[in-house]
Parts: C-alpha cells; sequence; structure tokens
C-alpha cells in the first residue's frame, strides 16, 4: 500500500539545506509539464512541528509549482531521522537527475558519510 497523498500548503514546507543548487532552466521545463498535465509525483517532506514540514525530497517540483502561482503541492509524509532523510535525498538526485560526474561523485561520497 501506498502512503497517502496529503495536500500541503507551500507556507508549511522549509526548504533548506539541500544538496544542490536548483537549476531555473529544467525549473521552467518541470513547469510546463506541470500546467499541462497537473503534478503526477508528490514531493516528500518531514514533520517538524505541528504544521509545519521540511522538505526531504522534490526541490524542483516545488520551485515549478511555484512559478506557477500555486500555493499548495501534493506530498507524502516521509517518516525517518535527519540521516535517513538525506540518504533519500541523495538518492533521488542520483536517479531523478541527469548529474555532472562531479556531482555524482560528491553526491556518492556525501552517501557514504551519512550511511557510515
Amino acid at each position: 500500500m501506498s502512503d497517502p497523498v496529503l495536500t500541503v500548503p507551500m507556507s508549511q514546507i522549509e526548504v533548506s539545506d539541500r544538496l544542490r543548487i536548483v537549476d531555473q532552466a529544467e525549473v521552467q521545463k518541470l513547469a510546463v509539464s506541470i500546467s499541462k498535465t497537473k503534478q503526477i509525483s508528490p514531493v516528500e517532506v518531514r514533520a517538524i512541528a505541528p504544521g509545519q514540514y521540511r522538505l526531504v525530497a522534490g526541490a524542483y517540483r516545488i520551485a515549478a509549482i511555484k512559478s506557477l502561482g500555486q500555493t499548495q503541492v501534493r506530498a507524502v509524509l516521509f517518516e525517518g531521522n535527519d540521516d535517513e532523510a538525506r540518504l533519500r535525498e541523495i538518492d533521488e538526485n542520483l536517479y531523478r537527475q541527469e548529474l555532472s560526474p562531479f556531482d555524482q561523485a560528491e553526491f556518492l561520497a556525501e552517501r557514504r558519510i551519512v550511511w557510515e
């Protein structure tokens, strides 16, 4: 069974301490897709306080949806500790986005540090 999808106000999601900077050209491409097909994949968030969340995975989706003027996002709740959340972010970047060899090496090194 899959996790329930929530609708979360973007004002309640903290997007900080990301491993990489969001590429605005890619955000615009994704925004075009979302404007045509809606948000297909929910972002992943962790609860940090009642009604407050921290983004785990989906920075590009958040940026694209914000660029479209939307104030809410579809999200699933990630239940794990800080290290598990960081591993999830790393893994998402490793398989979702074209990475330069340098970025890939950097993410794999970070993954090893967190894993150990």
